[in-house]
């Protein structure tokens, strides 16, 4: 189970994208398998996420 999602996250690049879709579920999908994991992925969705809502208000 802890390989499935390490792996995810580790390439990173193709789940980006995905991410993205669903960045809301992935609270709910890493519960606490990766926190450091998914919090380093997060972090950088956070300022696109930032970004992107700045920019449609």
């Amino acid at each position: 189970l802890q390989e499935y999602p390490i792996n995810n996250m580790v390439t990173g690049y193709a789940s980006a994208r995905d991410m993205k879709k669903y960045e809301g579920e992935l609270h709910d999908f890493i519960p606490g398998t990766s926190g450091y994991a998914a919090y380093w992925v997060q972090s950088k969705f956070n300022i696109h996420c930032e970004n992107t809502k700045m920019k449609r208000k």
